[in-house]
Order: structure tokens, then C-alpha cells, then sequence
């Protein structure tokens, strides 16, 4: 029985529109009396807490779910931003589950259930949390891939893709594809070791992430190569003297871009540099007549420079007033008729050709790269590429010329020889020539038509044969 005129506290559950409020107020007692106590009405009881509430993260939202409390005939969820509360009430549903949406990703939420019917509201629910996430897709392709070239390598880079954990390297060997996988990587650097230098490789690179795989890059290329190495010294470097200059020429150095020529005045230096030519010969000039000079050379490119030469000397001599030069002057008004033999015969010093003919020929493939110092030829790819002494084996200059116009004249014929114009002639007699990179430089001498461009040495019918050159105006004048 309640006392006339005390407060009283009044849970009454409503239902409006399919969901279950809770309204909570004040009422008087009149002059009745009722029964009961604590939160109970018409003699029911509170149903207990919410049991097994479990929070599920999604997108901008969270889902709520709970073991159903018996006898409850409505739930309230409790939300808040710091665990243990203060709660505000986010939804009042009458089943067992709830979202509740328009969240923040990032943001952790914190949550309780109460259990409610007519005679109450149950104690909250233990707490339970979860924080919203935006949905995880596949990352975009990587951007800024570059490929770099190494010795039998492959250095890649890229730009990071937002999202993603993680890229897959794909090489192939055409453009385009196909692509064989051949690494993931975790950061956004990768090598590929192992290659073949001189081959292209075409590479693309995917990102991806717990959602999936992108799309591949752009595709890049690259060729590994192997280090360059500085050069060997240069060899058969051969010094002749001039007037107030010396000549220098010596053989081509593999890989070489470049020389250094250096000048001393005693022998084993010390040495000056006086010349840096990309060819494989040099003048020095402004010397001084009787005084001896020693060079050395060194050959050189992008990863530095060989070590000296042998040495070689030459001392400088005045002129002896020979003009060292041949002029050869065709004047097309003195003309005479060709002989209708003059093709008949070639190379017939020896072979006792038919009395008319009057013209005899000394020229073919054998002659297109005959050394007229040595004797020494070449028949080119028309024969046997080979050098060798098919033409004389004698050691005097031009023997192999004067031979044939001497038995030409023997026989009252006149003679027409080969002049090699075409830039090399055979340096040595020693068998079969590499086809594989013609020409070996190492095996021909180098052609120059006119002498007094690359030296001051007078004309000789005993040339020197270690040099690097061949004089054509000097054999025209050996033969006058």
C-alpha cells in the first residue's frame, strides 16, 4: 500500500509504428493501494542484460547483434565515442540485431544493449566495439615505372600505388607479351639478375592488395651491357722522322675511343702530353732538327686509360730538297685508239701469249689489297681470304710488280698494274683472315695515297715495314 501523495517512478513499454519506446515518467498515488516493488508492474519482472552482443565493422556503419533475453519485448543500443560511456541511445528495435549508420570510418564506437518489457529496463549488455572501415579495392596500376640497364641486370623502380601491399614483376622478351612472373616485391624497387647482355627485356608491374590485383603498367625495356673496361696499350706504334716533326701511327686498340700521345727528351720519361687524336696517328710538329724525341702512347675511353706504349725515338732531320710528291696529269686531247688486243692478255708475263698482243694486265682481286713493300695480298671473299705471299715470296719491295713489268718488256709488251685506292692492303703473309667482324685491323695496313700528309720522310725504294702506313705515291714513283 503507498502512502497518499508519494512519487512513484513508471516504466510503460508503447509500441508506436513497429518499434518499442520506452517512456519514463512520474504518477501519484491516490488513496488506493497497490502491490509490488523495485521496477516491476502488475507483478512482472525486468528481463536480464543482453547476452553474446557482437559489433561487426563495415563501411560508414556498424551491425549490432545478440542472444535474444527472455521475456524482453524490446531492445535499447547504447552508443559512445569512450569506452565505458557516456552512452547515447542509437536505435530502439524490438528484434535481435541493429545498424547503425552514418558513421565515421576511422572512428572506434562503443556499445551496450539494454533488454526491456512492461515491468522495465534489464541492466546494459557487457560492452562491445568496432570501428567503421572504407570498403578495400584493387589498387590502381603503377605509374613512373623505369627500367635501368646493368652488367647481366635489370634495375626497376616505380611510384607507390595508394592501397596497395604488395607488386608482381612480369618480364618478357617481346613486346608486348607474353609476361612470365618473376618476383612480388613489398617495396617499390626490384633487379632482375641473371640476364644475358646484348638482349632486350620488356617488363610490366602490377599492385595489389587483400582485394584483388591491378591492371599491368605501361610496359619499359631495357638491355643490360657489359662494363666497359679500360683499353690494352697500344702496340706497333712506329716513330718516323720529318723535317722538324716526327710521324707516329700505331695499330687500333680494341675499344678504345680515343689516344693520348706523350714526348720526352730522354728515354723512360718523364713524359709530356702533346696530343690526343681519336685516329691511330699523330704528327708532332715545331721540333727541333738533330735532337732525339721519345714517345709513348696510351690508349683511352669512358673508363679510363691504358698504360704506356713501348717506347719508340726519332730525331728530326732538315729537308734534303727532294720534293717527296707525284704529280700524274691525264690530258684527254692525246688520245690513242685501244688496241682490239688490249683485253686479250692478263698476266702473261710467263706464259707465252699469242705475238700480237702488245698490252699486258697485272690487276684482278689479288691485287685489290697488295702491300707493295712486302709483296704480301689478299684475294678477298673472290678466293681464299687469306694473306699470304702468292704473288712473290721475295722481301724486296714491289718484286712482285717489277717482276711482271720486266717480263712484260722481255716480250715487247707494254704493262698495266693495279694502284690500291681502296684503303687497306695486307700487313702480313700469315694464312686465313676472321671473316667474323671484317676487317681485322690487326691483319691490314692502312692505305695513304699521298705521303707528305702524314710525314716529312723523303721517298725510299726500301720503305720501312713496321709502320702502320703503305705510300701509294711513294710505289707509283719506286716503279718509275
Amino acid at each position: 500500500m503507498l502512502a497518499a501523495g508519494r512519487a512513484m517512478r513508471v516504466f510503460v513499454w508503447t509500441a508506436l509504428a513497429g518499434a518499442s519506446l520506452l517512456a519514463e515518467g512520474c504518477a501519484s498515488s491516490g488513496g488506493g493501494s497497490g502491490t509490488g516493488g523495485g521496477n516491476s508492474g502488475q507483478g512482472g519482472s525486468v528481463p536480464g542484460a543482453p547476452a553474446g552482443v557482437v559489433a561487426t565493422a563495415g563501411n560508414a556503419q556498424v551491425a549490432l547483434s545478440w542472444s535474444a533475453s527472455t521475456g524482453a519485448t524490446g531492445y535499447v543500443v547504447k552508443r559512445g565515442t569512450v569506452s565505458g560511456g557516456p552512452y547515447t541511445q542509437a536505435g530502439a528495435p524490438a528484434t535481435t540485431s541493429f545498424s547503425d549508420t552514418g558513421l565515421t570510418n576511422g572512428t572506434k564506437y562503443f556499445y551496450v544493449v539494454e533488454a526491456g518489457d512492461s515491468a522495465g529496463m534489464s541492466a546494459n549488455s557487457a560492452e562491445v566495439n568496432a570501428t567503421p572501415v572504407a570498403p578495400v579495392s584493387a589498387p590502381a596500376a603503377p605509374v613512373g615505372v623505369v627500367a635501368t640497364a646493368g652488367n647481366a641486370q635489370v634495375a626497376l623502380s616505380w611510384s607507390a600505388s595508394a592501397g596497395a601491399t604488395g607488386y608482381v614483376v612480369k618480364r618478357g622478351t617481346v613486346s608486348g607479351g607474353p609476361y612470365t612472373q618473376i618476383a612480388t616485391a613489398t617495396a617499390v624497387t626490384f633487379t632482375d639478375t641473371g640476364l644475358t647482355n646484348g638482349t632486350k627485356y620488356f617488363y610490366v608491374v602490377e599492385a595489389g592488395d587483400s582485394a584483388g590485383t591491378s591492371a599491368n603498367s605501361a610496359e619499359v625495356n631495357a638491355t643490360p651491357v657489359a662494363p666497359v673496361t679500360a683499353p690494352a696499350a697500344p702496340t706497333g706504334v712506329v716513330a718516323t722522322a720529318g723535317n722538324a716533326q716526327v710521324v707516329l701511327s700505331w695499330s687500333a686498340v680494341t675499344g678504345a675511343t680515343g689516344y693520348v700521345v706523350k714526348r720526352g727528351t730522354a728515354s723512360g720519361g718523364p713524359y709530356t702530353q702533346v696530343g690526343t687524336p681519336t685516329a691511330t696517328s699523330f704528327t708532332d710538329t715545331g721540333l727541333t732538327n738533330g735532337t732525339k724525341y721519345f714517345y709513348v702512347v696510351e690508349a683511352s675511353n669512358s673508363a679510363g686509360t691504358s698504360a704506356n706504349s713501348a717506347e719508340v725515338n726519332a730525331t728530326p732531320v732538315a729537308s734534303t730538297g727532294q720534293t717527296p710528291d707525284v704529280t700524274i696529269t691525264v690530258d684527254p686531247t692525246k688520245t690513242h685508239a685501244i688496241s682490239p688486243w688490249i683485253y686479250g692478255i692478263n698476266f702473261d708475263a710467263g706464259g707465252g701469249g699469242a705475238p700480237t698482243f702488245t698490252f699486258d694486265r697485272a690487276g684482278g682481286n689479288r691485287w685489290t689489297a697488295y702491300n707493295w713493300e712486302t709483296n704480301a695480298s689478299n684475294a678477298g671473299s673472290d678466293y681464299i681470304y687469306d694473306n699470304d705471299n702468292y704473288l712473290s715470296s721475295s722481301t724486296t719491295a714491289a718484286e712482285a710488280v717489277r717482276s711482271f713489268v720486266a717480263g712484260d718488256q722481255g716480250k715487247g709488251l707494254a704493262s698495266l698494274f693495279t694502284v690500291q685506292l681502296q684503303g687497306l692492303v695486307s700487313a702480313d703473309e700469315n694464312g686465313p683472315v676472321s671473316v667474323a667482324s671484317p676487317p681485322d685491323l690487326t691483319r691490314f695496313k692502312t692505305v695513304v695515297d699521298k705521303k707528305s700528309t702524314v710525314s716529312g720522310a723523303a721517298f725510299t725504294v726500301t720503305p720501312v715495314t713496321s709502320d702502320a702506313n703503305v705510300y701509294i705515291d711513294e710505289f707509283v714513283w719506286a716503279m718509275d
